[in-house]
């Protein structure tokens, strides 16, 4: 036996060289060849299996349900009545679509003691359909296509239809998968693809109020004019004024885009919108819309034509908006003689989806509506709806929509669709009888634009055709704004939608308890809004292209200039700290559009980390006009230390951790691609090997959606990718392996999918493998 030890050990050294050879060769081959499991590299089809076992993040989402603030909670003003009202949703998320950056994929805090139905999920805090997904195909694309990339999956309607939005069934998550991973994971194959520009969950949206009766015995609608009886005189929108001039137009339609209408109340029968080009009761689609016998709006819901009331909801913000006069019923709305138009995409719970609002909204701009009004919302962004949105701006179409009941600054924290970046949103807050916002109502100095009565609200419900009830909530606000809007295009129907909002938000009532809680600080006054003609005083109104300014980043700031309306040709210089602005309106050098009267100038903060915070004012000046002036306070976020790949973060020993963020961080002229895409918000780390092993780096325990690539390599341009992953250490956090050798240095990216940033946490590990121990 003892002359087999030679032999034995020759044996060994030679297997150890061979397979020391193999992972050497592994180490240094093309990254696209190398095997996915030694190298962590991911496709878009492999990552949903690796989701599997990565066990994903997040958890079932608690289903959200419309419940009222407890006595303690609740903050009172002076005088305030007692309401009940309704929370919305989960006010911390931020961003969920997936080509957005998502800043939170923690469990955020959550208003709600009640959950939600198991049936569905939650997308970084917004509650969404667990298998459907909408995108738009890219040009030259077809739903075959998308079939062939989900297998199991249906596409749902006729994109042709719906100016190429697609609305996908997608495959069915199993027992063991988490189905809010799975659905991310479908909309990331979609959009890898090249086949759709975006692909985003079918959020749930809700109504903003809870049909309640308060007490009140009295029939008086304070909100039209308020005599001081139970509030304070005068707090309302001067309705009996504004009717001195007039009524509303039988010419100006009205969309209610809610739970319905009940188009029999004897309060509102009589104006509600005829769709001429349908015969009524015939079962046959007239006019070719893909609904039958629609003669009063449509119903998304059931995908029909009859968009009856089985909630009350929408009844009551259609009795506020026009609800007829003079005919011996209770009430009366702001605009009395317009055209209601129900359409109709939330349930009978009061909850819809994205899919049908979009719906909604492209039948109520092609039928002749004029203006939008949506008291209801999510905290889920929708680039679905902001895009019908949008089409509706470029038909002339005002959207009215309700800021949302969480009691939220939503300068922060965005509410939609009140929050989309549209000049055609008018985002309505709630007041009391006093003027005074209620607690739950939300607020915001950029976000929010005007105030409106919205606490005790008498209107008409479906109950009954003679059923009325007392609501409170921002969906009792929007609607007195959007009968505003319906009065002055009543006067002059070629009003632009920037000149309707300009007009609104311009001669809105001032009041202290609304300073500083949006755009206008005021509340709407219907009177006023009709004898919006300028008072030679001009306004300016300051906003930046981010948030959040970053040092050494560019930015540009937009100086608004209006007198009521907007006004071009003005001189607009500034200040940001010692810096001298130069603002332009001539379609040049960083300004979008020329003769807008939005001025912009661009600005590039110092590097100096003792400077948090930059002071922006501005002064604007036009012939025959007084100047006008705005500041604004910007925060300056400095970029990590580790931005740079020359200033990477060094770590060392086997066992390594790391923490850090990469917000504020961006990428180096000529920096590699770390997955699919261009590097975004990218830091760096350094690591030299102790000694030759498998090395294993995560970043799981991060708190957003990370990608990781390795390299080997001392200059930038010319680095050389060991491996990368995006998805594998879990709730979408990343993992790689690779082969390390003693004494070589390699650099560590961790970068976010698609421009995703947060607090990084992870750690490096370095093992012998057993056959090296010998």
């Amino acid at each position: 036996m003892k002359k087999m030890y030679p032999v034995v050990a020759i044996i060994g050294v030679i297997f150890t060289l061979v397979v020391a050879n193999y992972w050497s060769t592994q180490a240094a081959r093309d990254v696209s060849t190398i095997n996915p499991d030694h190298s962590g590299i991911i496709s878009a089809r492999q990552r949903l299996a690796a989701l599997d076992a990565a066990g994903g993040f997040g958890t079932h989402a608690q289903w959200i349900r419309l419940v009222a603030p407890s006595a303690s909670t609740m903050k009172r003003s002076p005088q305030a009545t007692p309401v009940v009202t309704s929370r919305a949703i989960d006010p911390r998320f931020q961003l969920a679509s997936i080509t957005a950056a998502n800043r939170d994929l923690n469990n955020p805090p959550n208003p709600f003691t009640t959950a939600i139905p198991a049936d569905h999920i939650s997308i970084n805090g917004a509650v969404a359909h667990p298998q459907r997904l909408i995108a738009r195909l890219t040009d030259g694309a077809n739903t075959s296509q998308l079939k062939a990339l989900l297998p199991h999956g249906k596409v749902l309607n006729e994109p042709s239809e719906q100016h190429g939005l697609v609305v996908i069934q997608t495959p069915q998550a199993t027992v063991e998968e988490n189905p809010a991973v799975v659905l991310q994971a479908h909309a990331k194959t979609l959009l890898e693809s090249g086949k759709v520009t975006f692909a985003e969950p079918d959020y749930l949206v809700s109504t903003i109020s809870t049909p309640t009766d308060y007490g009140y015995s009295s029939g008086w609608q304070w909100g039209l004019r308020n005599t001081g009886r139970w509030g304070t005189a005068g707090i309302d929108i001067g309705a009996a004024e504004a009717w001195k001039k007039t009524t509303g137009s039988r010419d100006i339609i009205v969309a209610v885009i809610d739970t319905g209408i009940r188009v029999t109340h004897r309060d509102l029968a009589a104006n509600m919108w005829i769709n001429t080009d349908e015969v009524a009761g015939n079962g046959v689609d007239d006019d070719n819309d893909g609904y039958v016998d629609n003669i009063h709006g449509i119903d998304a819901v059931d995908n029909d034509g009859s968009p009856n009331d089985a909630q009350s909801h929408g009844t009551h913000v259609a009795g506020t908006i026009g609800a007829a006069a003079n005919d011996g019923n209770l009430c009366v709305g702001v605009a009395w003689n317009v055209q209601l138009m129900a359409c109709k995409f939330l349930d009978s719970r009061g909850y819809g989806y994205s899919s049908g609002a979009v719906r909604c909204i492209d039948f109520a701009v092609a039928n002749g509506a004029r203006v939008l009004n949506c008291s209801w919302g999510s905290w889920g962004y929708s680039q679905a709806i902001q895009d019908a949105l949008a089409r509706a701006a470029s038909a002339g179409v005002v959207c009215v929509a309700a800021a949302g009941n969480a009691g939220t600054n939503t300068d922060r924290m965005r509410h939609f669709p009140s929050g989309y970046d549209l000049d055609n949103i008018i985002s309505v807050g709630a007041v009391d009888l006093n003027g005074n916002p209620p607690s739950w109502s939300n607020y915001g100095r950029a976000s929010v634009d005007v105030f409106a009565p919205g606490v005790s609200i008498l209107s008409s419900t479906a109950y009954s055709d003679s059923s009325y009830s007392f609501l409170s909530g921002t969906s009792m606000a929007a609607p007195h704004v959007a009968g505003i809007a319906a009065l002055m295009l009543s006067i002059k129907p070629d009003l632009t939608v920037a000149e309707i909002k300009s007009g609104i938000l311009n001669t809105s009532m001032l009041h202290d308890s609304l300073d500083g809680l949006c755009v206008s600080g005021g509340l709407a006054n219907a009177d006023n809004a009709l004898q919006a003609n300028g008072d030679d005083e001009l306004e300016v109104e300051l906003t930046a292209s981010v948030d959040t300014l970053t040092a050494g980043e560019g930015v540009r700031f937009y100086a608004r200039v209006s007198d009521v309306n907007p006004v071009t040709g003005a001189t607009v210089t500034g200040t940001a700290g010692s810096t001298s602005l130069s603002f332009t309106d001539t379609g040049t050098n960083g300004d979008a559009v020329a003769d807008d009267a939005v001025y912009t100038a661009t600005y590039t903060p110092p590097a100096d980390p003792s400077i948090s915070q930059i002071t922006v004012d501005v002064t604007a000046n036009a012939a025959g006009k007084s100047t006008g002036r705005a500041t604004g306070q910007f925060t300056v976020l400095h970029p990590p230390t580790n931005d740079n790949f020359a200033n990477a973060k060094v770590i060392t020993g086997n066992r390594a951790r790391f923490s850090g963020t990469n917000s504020g961080a961006s990428a180096e002229a000529g920096e590699p691609r770390h997955y699919y895409w261009a590097a975004k918000r990218s830091v760096w780390i350094k690591w030299t090997a102790p000694h030759t092993g498998i090395a294993m780096a995560t970043t799981r325990g991060s708190k957003f959606d990370t990608v990781m690539a390795v390299y080997t390599g001392s200059k930038l341009g010319s680095l050389r990718m060991r491996a990368r992953d995006d998805d594998r250490g879990g709730n979408l956090t990343s993992r790689v392996w690779f082969w390390a050798r003693a004494g070589h240095t390699y650099h560590i990216a961790i970068d976010g999918y698609n421009g995703a940033e947060g607090e990084i946490r992870g750690q490096l590990r370095l093992t012998r493998p057993w056959w090296w121990r010998w």
